[in-house]
């Protein structure tokens, strides 16, 4: 039973894909999260002013979009295995570029066409095929376990990225006393190789990945009964190992075959009644964190409390690895209470948690509130995963979950402009406010729009 609610029984039956997802995710977070913590203080020091850094940041995510809608978009037609591949190779690029160059314009050209986070949170295309082809390759009933723990390898790369960033940053300058400018390039080859190792794990995925492969688990009952709430109704959700194969599936004149599914050329009309709701739900949530993300809060701590890169690094370590305690707790949480009320009752605390960090001038409370709120908003994350994976049909999930991660991507290019205005006027206070606001708003619409929605 433990291991029921544990998780581990839901790992224990994943196949080989599943684990190179999650290990695509752990690289992917652990590069980010070491580029969060010193890229717009990188760019500080080529002496480019705050104003210019937040539009950078906000043509960075313009450009992500553009690239991210065309590569999920068709995802399922050109190949989930190839997008991924190609994510690598612009992440690998935009990573060997800002380890060599300074000229602003270069840089921003590889940030917009390459894959640079700037702010150590999901960009580029991998965050929608990756949820996508997971929701694929695991039964309804198991999605919650499973997201949870891409969740926790997710923020374990990342924890461990901010702290070896700050750590080797610091020792660099202080000990090797290598350039200020020098020790952040380090990080940036750091992020190149990174790159490389994911895109290896792109390579060796299998054909499992393809929307158009089903597969069937003959130690199931899903053969012999009819579906029920509590299974899936869809045979690509039937729990799988590593001897997957397509199923021969009967079409209507009684002959069977294993096909390629081709991409449905529009939603379905189900599909279609929830866009709306979902874009501006899910874009309110992104517009609110695009106001103070991580890389602001470093500088905030560092600029306006004093705080130190390594012990930065230490606290964003310690806020990542709280986040991925929690990530367990969130799939619990869902499935008892469901993904909507567990949204609601995660993001609440955690908008008031981010609204206190300014109110106080002590390093230390600062930290715990900044603690505090990694713990609670941490938990609705599964739940979030877990509702727009459900709600809409697997035909059109890759499309939709592209569409969404595009429009969140363009509502998170709104903030950084604004945020690097309050920075150089030295109030840099007034973001943590919007941010607490508009998350605040976001719990109330998902109440509102998906406490009755139909999940598949």
């Amino acid at each position: 039973m433990w291991k029921e609610y544990s998780g581990i029984a839901t790992l224990g039956r994943a196949g080989r894909d599943e684990y190179i997802l999650l290990a695509q995710k752990f690289f992917r977070m652990l590069a980010y999260g070491s580029t969060m913590l010193v890229l717009i203080l990188f760019l500080q020091e080529l002496d480019i002013s705050e104003t210019r850094i937040g539009l950078f940041m906000s043509l960075t995510l313009i450009g992500d979009v553009v690239i991210s809608y065309f590569l999920t978009f068709y995802a399922d037609s050109m190949g989930r295995r190839t997008v991924m591949i190609i994510g690598s190779i612009a992440m690998a690029a935009a990573g060997l570029v800002f380890a060599t160059c300074s000229n602003f314009w270069v840089l921003l050209l590889a940030a917009v066409l390459g894959v640079i986070s700037p702010s150590g949170d999901e960009v580029g295309p991998f965050r929608t095929v990756e949820e996508s082809t997971l929701a694929h390759l695991t039964a309804l009933e198991d999605r919650s376990d499973m997201f949870a723990w891409q969740g926790i390898f997710g923020t374990l790369g990342a924890a461990l990225g901010t702290l070896g960033s700050g750590a080797i940053g610091d020792y660099l300058r202080d000990i090797k006393k290598v350039p200020v400018l020098n020790s952040y390039r380090y990080i940036f080859w750091a992020y190149f190789c990174i790159a490389l190792i994911k895109l290896v794990l792109s390579i060796i995925l299998s054909e499992r990945a393809e929307q158009y492969y089903q597969v069937m688990d003959t130690t199931s009952s899903y053969t012999n009964s009819m579906p029920t709430e509590s299974t899936s109704l869809l045979s690509e959700d039937m729990p799988q190992d590593d001897n997957t194969r397509p199923v021969e599936s009967s079409s209507i004149d009684g002959t069977s075959s294993a096909e390629y599914t081709a991409p449905v050329a529009s939603f379905l009309p189900e599909t279609k009644a929830l866009l709306l709701k979902i874009a501006i739900v899910f874009c309110m949530d992104s517009l609110a964190y695009s106001f103070m993300p991580s890389s602001w809060q470093v500088v905030y701590f560092v600029q306006n409390l004093g705080s130190s890169e390594s012990k930065i690094g230490g606290l964003m370590f310690t806020t990542n690895i709280v986040g991925s305690a929690t990530a367990m707790l969130s799939s619990i949480l869902s499935k008892k209470i469901g993904p909507v009320p567990a949204i609601a009752a995660t993001k609440i605390p955690s908008a008031i948690f981010l609204a206190l960090i300014p109110a106080t001038a002590k390093e230390w409370l600062a930290m715990a509130f900044l603690v505090g709120r990694s713990f609670t908003d941490s938990m609705d994350v599964v739940p979030r995963v877990v509702l727009l994976t459900s709600i809409v049909p697997n035909q059109d999930r890759t499309k939709v979950m592209g569409l969404v991660n595009v429009l969140k991507t363009l509502a998170r290019a709104v903030g950084p402009p604004f945020t690097g205005y309050f920075s150089q006027v030295h109030k840099l206070f007034v973001p943590f406010l919007i941010n607490a606001l508009l998350e605040l708003i976001f719990a109330f619409g998902v109440v509102t729009f998906f406490s009755d929605a139909k999940l598949y």
